[in-house]
């Protein structure tokens, strides 16, 4: 209760991920008056506009999020399914740059420019048919 009167926009998000809830919402939203429904709708989800001035803090859900280290592994799919990979994670991960350099050539070069210290390389067509 305390956390709901604290942040009154947390009882919203709880309420709007509520299915019904939120097609009653979004109905009356609907019929609302232009100016009326953007005075709402910039109090609960911004103008999408920042300020200079305005410096923008994560909550601490989001910094927990974002400074946490990912941790990656198959244990779990090879005990119950029997999973065994092609590749390790590291020649996983390379192929899928070359991949990734190779499908978006055109936004690299246009991004990096010409001089650039990664290269672009194709993918050889015979070594992707093995894969």
């Amino acid at each position: 209760m305390r956390l709901v009167l604290s942040n009154p926009r947390y009882l919203i998000k709880r309420v709007v991920s509520w299915n019904p809830a939120r097609e009653v919402l979004q109905a009356g939203l609907d019929v609302m008056p232009g100016q009326l429904r953007t005075l709402i709708m910039n109090y609960y989800f911004g103008s999408g506009v920042r300020r200079a001035s305005q410096t923008f803090v994560p909550d601490q859900q989001a910094l927990a999020l974002y400074s946490s280290k990912a941790v990656a592994g198959c244990e779990k799919a090879r005990s119950k399914l029997g999973y065994k990979p092609q590749f390790d994670f590291h020649s996983g991960m390379a192929l899928t740059s070359q991949y990734l350099k190779w499908a978006y050539a055109d936004v690299l070069g246009s991004v990096i420019g010409a001089q650039s210290e990664y290269p672009i390389t194709e993918i050889p067509p015979a070594k992707l048919a093995n894969l």
